[in-house]
């Protein structure tokens, strides 16, 4: 998976610096003889996955210290506003998930697509994007910060999504077909499994 879905260069600068801030928290929590990588690359004994085993790239090759045991679902959130996603019609549900986020123009193609289809819109923007950047919030679009993604799934008929594993399992539990526009690695390679089980397409 490395080295087919590489996201990082070790030698970027930025690396460099998480690598030295990993290594700090490290010592502050008394784990002085644990490395950056072995944090990371870590394998117990046992593991517990919460998602199936055909969702896992390369899953045949995990042996059975893995125990794929499948999604803990949320329930659905009370949230302000969330009566509208019960409404008629088609709706388009979009969200970046909580660190890749801030993509107004990304949001903007996602309305000006769902004018174009006739379809209502529902937008998990983050805390990062303005509202200002997004431009005229049309009639058929509602905006969230942090969306009610487990209701929008409800009543979504796709979900388009950077591809995180928890909203793809959520996506698929729910039965809405997926739209994966990758921002790292891992997402590229969850893409690319949804696109082989022909459960979603990828958009990048």
């Amino acid at each position: 998976l490395h080295h087919d879905y590489a996201s990082f260069d070790a030698d970027d600068s930025a690396m460099v610096e998480f690598n030295e801030h990993t290594s700090r928290f490290l010592q502050k929590a008394n784990l002085q003889g644990i490395t950056v990588d072995q944090f990371f690359n870590y394998t117990a004994d046992r593991n517990i996955v919460l998602f199936p085993r055909e969702l896992q790239p390369y899953g045949t090759t995990f042996d059975d210290r893995f125990v794929f045991v499948g999604p803990c679902v949320r329930l659905p959130e009370p949230w302000a506003g969330a009566d509208w996603l019960k409404d008629s019609g088609p709706l388009l549900a979009v969200a970046l998930g909580t660190i890749y986020n801030n993509n107004a123009n990304f949001y903007r193609q996602c309305m000006e697509s769902s004018r174009r289809l006739g379809w209502r819109c529902a937008i998990a923007i983050g805390e990062d994007t303005a509202l200002t950047d997004l431009g005229d919030i049309p009639q058929n679009v509602r905006i969230w910060r942090k969306g009610p993604l487990i209701s929008m799934l409800l009543y979504a008929s796709v979900f388009i999504t950077h591809g995180g594993m928890s909203g793809v399992v959520e996506a698929l539990y729910h039965g809405v077909p997926l739209a994966i526009a990758p921002q790292m690695g891992e997402q590229a390679a969850v893409a690319d499994r949804i696109v082989e089980l022909g459960l979603g397409v990828r958009l990048a």
